[in-house]
C-alpha cells in the first residue's frame, strides 16, 4: 500500500510532440486504473522508442564487421607490425648518440620553428575537432 501512496504521489511528466511545451501530470488525485493506463501508455511508448532502434542493430553491426575487415587487409598489405626488439634498441641508441652539445644557435632556431610548427597543427587539429574555438561544449 505504501508503493501505491507514493506512486499516487509522484509527479510524472511528458512532452509534448511539438517538445516546445512540457505539461506536469500529478498523479496525487488519480484512481488506479488511471496509473495502471498511464504507466502502460509510457511502457508502449518505450517498446516503441526501442523497437525503432533495433532495426538498426543489423546495419551498425555490418558496418563494424566490414570495416575490421578492411583493416585486416590493410594491415596485411602493408605489412604493418610492432616494432621489434632490435628496431627499439637501434633508435635507442641513435637518439643517445646524438651531440646535442654541439649545435649551433641556428640549429636550436631551427629545432625552434619546427616545435611551434607542430604545435600549432596539433592546437589547429583540437579546434577542428571541437568543433570550437575555445574549450570544449559540455
Amino acid at each position: 500500500m505504501a508503493s501505491l501512496n507514493f506512486i499516487r504521489t509522484a509527479a510524472n511528466f511528458t512532452m509534448k510532440p511539438n517538445n516546445k511545451n512540457v505539461t506536469f501530470i500529478h498523479l496525487r488525485n488519480l484512481n488506479t486504473a488511471q496509473i495502471t493506463q498511464q504507466t502502460s501508455n509510457a511502457s508502449k511508448r518505450l517498446i516503441n522508442i526501442l523497437s525503432k532502434l533495433a532495426e538498426y542493430r543489423h546495419p551498425i553491426i555490418y558496418n563494424a564487421q566490414v570495416i575490421k575487415e578492411i583493416t585486416k587487409e590493410v594491415y596485411v598489405k602493408e605489412g604493418l607490425r610492432p616494432p621489434s626488439g632490435s628496431q627499439i634498441s637501434a633508435a635507442w641508441e641513435k637518439l643517445k648518440n646524438t651531440r646535442w652539445q654541439n649545435l649551433s644557435l641556428h640549429d636550436y632556431k631551427i629545432i625552434g620553428v619546427r616545435s611551434l610548427e607542430c604545435l600549432g597543427f596539433f592546437a589547429i587539429g583540437e579546434i577542428i575537432g571541437r568543433r570550437s574555438l575555445i574549450g570544449y561544449k559540455v
